[in-house]
Parts: structure tokens; sequence; C-alpha cells
């Protein structure tokens, strides 16, 4: 049996009723009420009551309250959905939205901190079932989508973000060291401070901690530190015309960091991340691309670097081959399956 639920939030109680007579007559079981929102101001608790408590009272159908405050810029107090349960009209609430903001600042299986993402620590299990091997379909085996990135992609573009680093700057050698050793220095200072800030993991449940305690100046001066870089980058790219691999670190730093001060109040999860992966893959081909041009000379001949390139080139390959079945759920077995989780946290 289906039950059928009508969304008839409007701006005034005549206009929602309407809409519930309305659903009453198309057969529906139900009305879902929202919260007005164009005067949002005037949204008090009293005009909240009478505005439901209205609705309530000359709808035809059962009334549900919706409450969204991620959508409607009013939510609604625990107290006053208390009052209004009284109401004899009035049978539920959608919960989940009520809860939504208390719910995503506390712990999740699969979620993640930004500092683990560009190692791929801990991807999402979106989907998992049990179903027939497709070479041996009387064997059961277990297939599965994650989220998990192309490990050759994810590790080797680190190599290829720094390489980027390295050639965005110009200068003396010094100098340049001295710029890299900055975002490095801000980047170990800010994950040292943030992560001595995190309360310790449940060891029942095992999930990820939610809001994080105070993290102390020197996570905010390591901030400071990473924008003092980033500036140093905008600088090179300008004056230097060292615009690509600037881009590439910037987009890079941008695309993570952004997602920092939020981590603090509530859990992220490693598809977070996704926009990082855009110009790690730049990094990684603008560093193959130069290495491939790379010839130096010992033991009486002229060597090459183009090898490695295209070496990186065929791990990629190989390792999008491999990792094929883990991400469009064709089943394997458990061996199979066991071969492709190299971290524990996958």
């Amino acid at each position: 049996e289906k039950v059928l639920i009508a969304g008839v939030g409007r701006e005034s109680v005549k206009g929602t009723v309407a809409l519930a007579e309305a659903a009453a007559g198309f057969g529906y079981d139900a009305v879902l009420v929202r919260t007005p929102t164009y005067f949002a101001k005037q949204m008090t608790t009293a005009a909240v009551l009478n505005y439901f408590r209205s609705v309530a009272d000359r709808s035809p159908l059962p009334v549900i309250l919706y409450n969204i405050p991620q959508c409607v810029p009013y939510n609604i107090p625990v107290a006053v959905v208390a009052e209004l349960a009284e109401h004899s009209n009035i049978i539920a609430i959608n919960e989940a939205s009520l809860r939504y903001q208390e719910l995503e600042c506390h712990g999740h299986p699969y979620a993640s901190r930004w500092y683990t993402w560009p190692i791929m620590e801990h991807p999402v299990l979106m989907y998992y079932q049990s179903a027939p091997l497709l070479d041996a379909p009387s064997v059961t085996g277990t297939g599965v989508i994650t989220n998990m990135g192309n490990p050759a992609v994810w590790w080797l573009g680190i190599l290829g973000l720094l390489f980027c680093v390295w050639r965005m700057m110009a200068g003396a050698k010094w100098f340049r060291v001295c710029v890299g050793a900055l975002m490095v220095v801000s980047l170990v200072t800010m994950i040292l401070t943030f992560h001595a800030a995190e309360p310790g993991i449940d060891l029942i449940t095992r999930t990820q901690p939610g809001p994080i305690g105070p993290v102390g100046p020197h996570f905010y001066l390591g901030f400071l530190g990473l924008g003092v870089f980033c500036a140093c980058a905008g600088v090179f790219a300008v004056v230097s015309r060292r615009f690509v691999p600037a881009f590439i670190v910037l987009g890079y730093i941008a695309s993570w960091m952004m997602w920092v001060p939020g981590n603090k109040a509530r859990v992220l999860f490693y598809y977070h991340a996704l926009g990082m992966l855009i110009f790690l893959a730049l990094g990684l081909a603008y560093a193959l691309a130069a290495l491939r041009h790379v010839r130096f000379f010992a033991a009486g001949r002229w060597w090459s670097l183009a090898p490695l390139a295209y070496a990186g080139v065929a791990a990629v390959v190989a390792a999008f081959i491999f990792f094929y079945p883990v991400w469009t759920a064709i089943p394997l077995t458990t061996p199979d399956q066991q071969m492709r989780l190299w971290v524990d946290a996958w």
C-alpha cells in the first residue's frame, strides 16, 4: 500500500489550505507543509505556531511539518514542534531535516579529515551487493562501488605538484628553497595542530569524530603562512610568467583549503576532495611532459628520462585497469577484492 504525500507549503494560510483541499480531491493521503520564507524576519515563534495551527485546523488531510533549515531561512525550534504535536491533525514531522544540522556535526564511519585526502586514506563505499561472477555465474562474488581514486594519479600526482612548485618559482636557489619550505612548514603546522585538537576515535563504532576543540594560534599561523606562499605564487605567475605551474598549484591549494574551516564543525568525506583531482592530474601531466625532454650526460653518453615519463603513464593506465572493478561493481571473489584493498581504511 502506497501513501501519497503532497507538498503544499505556501506563503499564506489561505494558499496552503487551497492546495491541501486540491490534494484531497486528487486522492492524496497527507500534506507536507513547510515554513513560509518570504517574510522570514517576521517568522517569530508566535507566527509559526499560528501558521501551522491555522493550516491544521482547515486542512482536510493530516498535516506533516516540513522543517528544512538548509533551504528555508527558519529552523523550527524543538519547543515549537512539541507544542504543534499536540494538534490532532498534525501527525508527523520530517525529522531528518530537523536534525540535519545536528547530525552533520557527528561522526560517520566513512567520514575523513581534510589532511588525509591527498593520500586517499579513507574513501567512501557507495554500493555493496552479492552477485554472480561474470565469468562463473555459479560462483557468488561481491560487487562494490567506491569513490576511491586511481592511486597512481593521487600518489604520483603529489610528486607532480612538488615539481610544479619548483618550476613556478624564479630567483636564486636559496630563495626558491625558502618559499617551498614555507609551504611545507605551514602545511605540517596546520596538520599537527588540527590533529592535536581532534577527539579520539570511538573504538566501538570506529566513527570519525565530529567537531574538534580549539586549534590554537599555531594553526592560524600555518594558515597565514600558506596564504603568503600563495601570494608568492601569484607574483611568480605575473612577474616571471610562470602561469601554468602557478595555476596548477594555486588551484589545488584553493580546492583543498576551502574545506578546512568547515571540517572544524562538521564531518566531511573524501568526495569533497574531487575538486583537487583536476589540478592533481594537470600537475602530473605537466611533470611527465617536462620529464620526457630531460637529458643528461653521464658515463660517456647521453641519457634520457623519457622512459620514466612513459612508465608514469603506464602506471596510471595499469592502475585504472586493476581498480576498475571496484569503481563499477563488477563482482569479485573475496581474495580478488582483498587484493585491491592496499590500505586498511579502504
